[in-house]
Order: C-alpha cells, then sequence, then structure tokens
C-alpha cells in the first residue's frame, strides 16, 4: 500500500520533468556591429572630406589607395651596337659601311662565303653500302646508306673521282677511282666516306677481267635502333686472305659520258680489321660519273 502511494506521488514530477525538456527554438540574437569602410580611417562610420583621398567627392574604395611613390632614377644611358670600345664617342673604324652615319647599319656582320651548292657536290652520283654482320655486342644487324656528295674542290676530282686508260700488251686498262662522303663536305670534307677502286682489262669485251680492287669504308657509324653504335674504318683487298669472293660485277662505263655503274660484294672474315669481331658481308652499287684530267 506505501508502495502504491508512493508510485502515484512520482507521476507528476514525471510529467513535470518531460515538458521541461521538450525542444523549443530559441530566440534571434542580436545583429552584429557594421563593418567600417576602407576610407573611413577614424572608424567614425562618417564620411569626412579628408577621408575622400582623390577629392573626387566620393567615398569609396578608390580612396583606399596608397599615395604614388616618387618617380626613380633615370638610368644609365645604355651603349650603341656601333660603339664597340664603348666609350660612348665616334672613333675610326667604327663606321663600318663608310657611309658617314653611325647607326644600326655599321652593326651587321659581313657577309659570309656562298657555301657550296647541294646540287653541285651531288651531281656526280652516289655510292649504295649495305651492311649484314654481327655488332660487337653479339647483336645481329643490317645497316644500309647511300654516300653521294663530293667536294668541288679540283684535288678531290684528280684523287677521288677519275678514270684513266693504259695501253698495255694484254689490252686497254681502265683505272676507276671514286669517293663518296656520307654528309655535306665544306672546304674540309666529313670524314665518313666510302672509297672503291679496282682496275679492268678489255672493259665491255670478251676477255673482260678486273684485276684489282680495294674497298675502303672510313669512319663510318653504325647505329643501331637501341641507339648503341660501333663504328667501321677499314681498308679491304681483293688479294687479302681474309676478303672472300671480292667482285666487282655488272659493269657499264660510257666512254663519251664517262658514265659508270657496278655492283660489288665481298665477305670481310677479319673480325678485328671490320671492327665487328665477327663475320662482314658488304655489298652494294655505284651509279656514278667520272672526269678525266686532261691538264
Amino acid at each position: 500500500m506505501r508502495f502504491f502511494r508512493l508510485l502515484r506521488s512520482s507521476i507528476p514530477i514525471f510529467l513535470l520533468v518531460s515538458i521541461a525538456c521538450s525542444p523549443e527554438d530559441g530566440a534571434n540574437g542580436a545583429d552584429g556591429l557594421a563593418g567600417l569602410n576602407c576610407h573611413d580611417a577614424n572608424g567614425d562610420g562618417i564620411n569626412q572630406d579628408s577621408e575622400d583621398i582623390n577629392n573626387d567627392g566620393q567615398w569609396n574604395y578608390l580612396d583606399c589607395q596608397g599615395i604614388t611613390g616618387d618617380q626613380g632614377n633615370d638610368g644609365n644611358s645604355g651603349t650603341s651596337c656601333w660603339d664597340t670600345n664603348g666609350n660612348g664617342q665616334v672613333d675610326p673604324g667604327e663606321d663600318i659601311n663608310n657611309d658617314g652615319n653611325l647607326n644600326g647599319l655599321d652593326c651587321q656582320g659581313m657577309d659570309g662565303e656562298s657555301g657550296e651548292s647541294l646540287e653541285i657536290m651531288t651531281q656526280y652520283g652516289y655510292i649504295t653500302l649495305n651492311l649484314d654482320g654481327t655488332r660487337p655486342d653479339d647483336q645481329p644487324f643490317e645497316n644500309d646508306a647511300t654516300f653521294k656528295f663530293l667536294p668541288v674542290n679540283g684535288n678531290f676530282q684528280l684523287f677521288y673521282n677519275h678514270v684513266e686508260a693504259i695501253d698495255t700488251p694484254d689490252g686497254t686498262v681502265h683505272d676507276f677511282v671514286l669517293r663518296r662522303y656520307i654528309s655535306t663536305p665544306g672546304i674540309t670534307p666529313q670524314d665518313t666516306f666510302v672509297e672503291i677502286s679496282f682496275s679492268i682489262v678489255d672493259l665491255g669485251g670478251t676477255d673482260e677481267l678486273v684485276q684489282s680492287g680495294t674497298f675502303w669504308l672510313d669512319h663510318y657509324a653504325v647505329i643501331g635502333a637501341d641507339n648503341k653504335y660501333f663504328t667501321i674504318s677499314a681498308n679491304f683487298d681483293m688479294e687479302d686472305n681474309t676478303v672472300l669472293n671480292f667482285q666487282i660485277s655488272n659493269v657499264d662505263y660510257n666512254l663519251e659520258t664517262m658514265h659508270l655503274t657496278f655492283d660489288y660484294s665481298f665477305t670481310s672474315t677479319d673480325g678485328d680489321q671490320n671492327d665487328t669481331l665477327h663475320n662482314l658481308d658488304i655489298s652494294g652499287s655505284a651509279n656514278v660519273w667520272l672526269l678525266e684530267d686532261i691538264g
């Protein structure tokens, strides 16, 4: 019975607590203070004449810009391009074009010498080169190139692009010498070239015979697709026992035009000589116009 009375007395308290904890929206807080304009130097919110910095009768962000600074000192005067000694005076020798005026025209360099025309240097034909072998790192390779440049210097015509016919008891012997460069030669030709020389008896006749032959490949870089390379500088002679099957074939020479075509091929078995450290097959063709010295 006491427990029942206690329970009845606690119910109002529970209801009171439940009602007191129910959520309700609070009242809005007070508005914050208005911000200061950047031109309001003393922060009183009043536009004052001293705060209209640019004197345009308005108070805004344009009055918040700083005062323009003083102009800096002028830099030193530059040196004219014709003033070669930089003393600011006109000196003998500075009027390069001798027109009586000192200006930009006196700053131009001398005209360079005209280079040799590609048409002139390639007009006498070309020699092709085919290499088939194994690189010094034991990787197989094939390489092709065309050598087509010849300097116009007279010495090169005399020694490296000529034919000489010599009458002998065995018949007329034609001595051919031809050299071509891989890239454009200047006054001094580039190092990389191929040179072929051979002698042939009874040219075009039934007893045609190649008596001697040499092949020279100098400073030629064999560059692989993997950007690895090695260089060949070697001279091969058909009489050398390390040179097999040296052949000059399909020779066609026009006595009037001095146009010469032929094929060549051989195998070098001396890997130290051909710079591959392995056997190397060398072949190609020539399509050239030769010259005859009559001086």
